[in-house]
């Protein structure tokens, strides 16, 4: 099998909440993976995830660059660059840019992300 090699660049960004731009490297959109998804999130400044939650997926994120509130459930907690959360299936969850620069992250869910997946509660 040869090896399947996706350059972000070649991705096209999606908008996800307001300010946030989403580009799928992995997944069932891709059609390179099938049993989890891994995406590049970036949100801007003042920029938010819109409050959803998954019914089977579970997620995790992990901050490259920026500082952020992220709400899991009633739970609010600061985060930032080397911080990785971890969301379980049905658990309520957004994450905001609180800083001045970009709020970059990886996201990887198990199984792949799929929209009809989403719950969106705003």
């Amino acid at each position: 099998m040869p090896i399947n090699v996706i350059n972000r660049d070649g991705v096209a960004a999606v908008e996800g909440g307001p300010g946030e731009v989403v580009r799928e490297l992995a997944g069932l959109g891709q059609g390179n993976a099938q049993r989890l998804s891994l995406a590049e999130v970036t949100i801007m400044p003042d920029g938010q995830s819109r409050e959803h939650y998954h019914h089977e997926l579970e997620e995790a994120y992990y901050l490259l660059t920026g500082q952020a509130h992220m709400t899991v459930d009633e739970e609010i907690r600061t985060v930032g660059p080397g911080d990785t959360i971890v969301i379980p299936p049905g658990a309520r969850h957004r994450i905001v840019n609180t800083g001045d620069t970009d709020l970059v992250m990886i996201v990887v869910c198990a199984p792949a992300w799929h929209l009809e997946d989403n719950v969106f509660l705003d």
